[in-house]
């Protein structure tokens, strides 16, 4: 369920392998990834993105940020993710008509420095999703850490996990369908290097 979170929110995101949980920039878009990354020095920035992603898969977003007092700062936006269209089938396969299917979230973010170097952030997004004649409605919160030692060129970025509540009027399928669904998949720590504008960078999600 809403598996759309799960992928790349902006066009730089995607060209980066979809990990920018440690990238360090005046770019409103990565704290889709991580509201860690948000700060004050994103005051007043107004971020519109779209990307194509796969065949006639397109992604868009809006998004508004400003500081907040000394230390923090919040964000506002929309991620929006239409799958295309679809041929519809029954189980005789016989054709039912042409389908679309789109997702789409409505985002809260604030951030505060804790102290010169770590940064901590978290995010509420209201999702929804509909899927030919059927719709689900959702909740979700997110919440990141983040180390920045500018002396060492080091930067560290921390995730934490997504936990989802969704609200739904699901028919007797759909029930079936979430019954056979394990409701926690995996758990586990990865690590990704890769050097940034000359920089080394860790990242732990």
């Amino acid at each position: 369920v809403f598996e759309f979170l799960t992928l790349p929110s902006s066009a730089r995101a995607n060209a980066l392998g979809g990990h920018t949980v440690s990238l360090v920039e005046r770019d409103p878009s990565l704290i889709f990834h991580n509201p860690a990354l948000l700060g004050g020095e994103m005051d007043g920035m107004i971020n519109l993105d779209y990307m194509n992603y796969i065949a006639d898969v397109n992604v868009g977003s809006a998004l508004f940020t400003k500081a907040f007092r000394e230390r923090g700062a919040w964000g506002a936006g929309v991620h929006y993710f239409h799958n295309g269209k679809f041929k519809g089938m029954d189980e005789n396969n016989q054709s039912t008509g042409d389908f679309t299917a789109s997702d789409i979230a409505v985002n809260g973010f604030f951030s505060y420095d804790l102290s010169e170097r770590w940064r901590g952030g978290v995010s509420m997004k209201f999702l929804y999703s509909n899927y030919d004649i059927y719709t689900s409605l959702g909740v979700c919160f997110d919440a990141g850490l983040s180390y920045y030692n500018s002396l060492n060129i080091q930067q560290l970025r921390l995730m934490g996990t997504s936990a989802h509540a969704g609200l739904s009027n699901p028919t007797e399928d759909q029930c079936a369908a979430i019954a056979k669904l394990e409701y926690i998949r995996d758990t586990g720590l990865s690590m990704y290097v890769a050097p940034v504008s000359g920089s080394r960078m860790l990242s732990l999600y």
